[in-house]
């Protein structure tokens, strides 16, 4: 039980942040469009850099709570194999 349960909450907050970065993806890939590929080219309004900043900052702090929590959970699986591998004298 003790390696199967999720009681720290980065799953619920890596959700989080996946979907807010998928929440302001469409807004930011149409800035990028615009101001990148678009003829002529339309300037990065702060609204605009503000989303794309969105993005960005959730999708890494989506990947370093998913790294933080397989490290975990390696550490727990760790702990349950030590304890199930002492001897009951």
């Amino acid at each position: 039980m003790l390696k199967e349960g999720n009681r720290d909450g980065l799953s619920e907050a890596f959700w989080a942040f996946v979907a807010a970065a998928l929440a302001a993806l469409p807004a930011a890939s149409d800035a990028i469009y615009r101001a990148y590929m678009h003829v002529p080219p339309e300037p990065l309004t702060p609204i605009h850099l503000a989303e794309v900043l969105i993005v960005f900052g959730c999708a890494v702090l989506a990947i370093a709570i998913r790294i933080i929590a397989s490290r975990r959970s390696k550490r727990v699986r760790d702990l349950v194999a030590d304890i199930r591998s002492r001897s009951a004298s």
